[in-house]
């Protein structure tokens, strides 16, 4: 039987979106403030992500369930091209006054998700919301919850509490700790690792002080000392050198099962931990070109560095996204003969030996 996900519920008006009144048009979507982030962040953290909403503005007749499709598939496809994956979405058709088991905050729409993705920790799961329905949703499948402040409620009008209040899904995503027991992070100097939003800001910042920007990136799965000299010769480019980092998923599909040999967030944690290395960035996507274009769209970098194996510039996959941004390229020497893989291979043999 497949282990039980871990997920986070989530609202859709008021808490991925603001809530202009019954959303159901393409032009009418708004990100709430740093919601994209907040989703990264939950989602890099161990949870699955469900969507979970009442709409009852198709009992009213305002609209249809065609139009919610729709709308729905779109802001997927904004998500999934940011690196957010929806693993499940439910909604409810059903009138207000109906008494549906699939409305908020009757239970039944958690059924519906768990057909979708599978069986789910309902005690180590959570539900985010601006309603008191969903604080009722969540207490009725047996979650956490945490209520976003919202004009839905007062503080002295709540007869079920919350476990958390917070004033918006990227306050909760900030404080929510990640799902993983393998390791413990809270020592580890994870200031200076970054989403790509938060890299977009960081380097904006940086670019109006006059700072020269450089970027490299790779997957670092076993970081070793061709790692550091071509880490260190990227940094002496410029004044700030921001390392992406293939995520783990990314990884194990292009180099299989046994890849990556270190967690995402224990390789970004030992990059920050290098002198010559400013910022870390996680990259979203698959393994080739959709990183490296995520990594430099953020950055807008004054120079991209990549290794000797790659060839001229003008041949590189990211060559068309430096030329919108003006980044010149700069190939590293290669000064010795360390790579991941023949540290693998060297490994095995010994351990081959001593069989």
């Amino acid at each position: 039987m497949p282990t039980p996900r871990k997920v986070v519920f989530l609202d859709r008006d008021g808490t991925i979106n603001v809530d202009h009144g019954y959303v159901h048009k393409i032009e009418d979507w708004e990100f709430t403030d740093r919601a994209i982030e907040a989703l990264l962040r939950l989602q890099r953290s161990g949870y699955s992500l469900a969507v979970v909403t009442n709409q009852a503005g198709i009992a009213d007749g305002r609209y249809d369930e065609a139009a919610v499709d729709t709308l729905h598939d779109h802001v997927a496809g904004l998500l999934a091209d940011a690196g957010v994956r929806i693993d499940a979405i439910a909604y409810s058709a059903d009138d207000r006054n109906s008494g549906s088991e699939f409305r908020k905050p009757k239970p039944g729409m958690a059924g519906t998700i768990e057909q979708q993705i599978g069986p789910i920790d309902y005690a180590n799961s959570w539900v985010v919301g601006d309603k008191i329905s969903d604080v009722g949703f969540g207490k009725n499948i047996g979650a956490k919850t945490a209520l976003i402040r919202s004009r839905y409620w007062e503080p002295d009008s709540i007869d079920t509490y919350p476990d958390t209040i917070v004033d918006s899904l990227f306050e909760f995503a900030m404080n929510t700790p990640s799902t993983s027991n393998d390791f413990d992070t809270t020592h580890w100097r994870v200031d200076k690792v970054l989403t790509p939003a938060e890299a977009a800001d960081v380097a904006e910042r940086l670019r109006k002080k006059g700072q020269r920007l450089v970027t490299v990136n790779g997957s670092f799965d076993l970081v070793h000392a061709g790692h550091l000299d071509q880490l260190e010769e990227a940094r002496k480019q410029g004044d700030v050198l921001f390392v992406g980092i293939n995520v783990d998923r990314a990884i194990t599909e292009a180099k299989g099962k046994d890849r990556p040999l270190v967690p995402e967030q224990a390789r970004a944690a030992m990059l920050a931990a290098l002198v010559c290395v400013d910022y870390v960035v996680l990259m979203p996507g698959s393994y080739s070109e959709e990183p490296m274009k995520s990594l430099l769209e953020s950055v807008k970098p004054h120079i991209h560095v990549n290794g000797p194996d790659y060839g001229p510039v003008e041949n590189w996959v990211e060559w068309p996204t430096m030329q919108k941004f003006d980044t010149q390229g700069h190939t590293i020497r290669k000064r010795n003969d360390f790579s991941t893989s023949s540290i693998i291979k060297k490994i095995k043999s010994s351990l081959g030996s001593q069989s």
